[in-house]
């Protein structure tokens, strides 16, 4: 489902359907310019108001120093190894601990999966592996999408230079 979409938007979504499936608190995150976007919620520990569409003033440059690769934070109140805000999101859906999963597309993190402890159970590198190959998926629609738009965007230019040397062409016969 995932590597079907033909977007941006579709690709998260999918992403969160398919979190929703697993037995961990989740949060996906569009990562803007200047902020991250809560995109979707699942299996919230507590629900505490409406997270989604919530954005996060976050340094995107700062995040992708930071976070490459997956971190896992045991103690989501005393973070210290990710930017300032990131943790807040999985606070307020009752997690004490969690994952960090960076999408990468071309070399720069493009959204985050956030991954919940579930109760009286710390996240491992083992929990987390099963959420790797679906950023790396993820990852891999959201390049292709990226292609395909710049693809469409070229071929958009093309065709209009086309129509151009038409016009230009048949204004020089006459």
């Amino acid at each position: 489902e995932i590597a079907q979409a033909e977007s941006e938007e579709a690709a998260l979504a999918a992403a969160a359907r398919v979190l929703k499936e697993s037995p961990h608190p989740s949060i996906v995150m569009r990562l803007g310019e200047q902020d991250a976007e809560v995109v979707a919620v699942n299996n919230p520990i507590r629900q505490k108001g409406e997270l989604v569409g919530q954005k996060v003033n976050v340094n995107i440059q700062e995040l992708a120093r930071q976070l490459h690769t997956p971190t896992l934070v045991n103690d989501l109140g005393r973070n210290d190894v990710l930017p300032a805000g990131l943790a807040r999101p999985l606070r307020e859906i009752g997690c004490k601990s969690g994952a960090f999963l960076p999408v990468m597309v071309q070399g720069q993190p493009s959204a985050l999966i956030l991954i919940g402890e579930q109760p009286g159970q710390p996240l491992t590198s083992q929990a987390v592996r099963p959420y790797t190959g679906i950023t790396s998926l993820l990852g891999a629609t959201l390049e292709k999408v990226k292609r395909l738009q710049d693809s469409q965007a070229r071929l958009t230019e093309l065709e209009a230079l086309a129509s151009f040397n038409q016009v230009a062409l048949s204004s020089n016969e006459v």
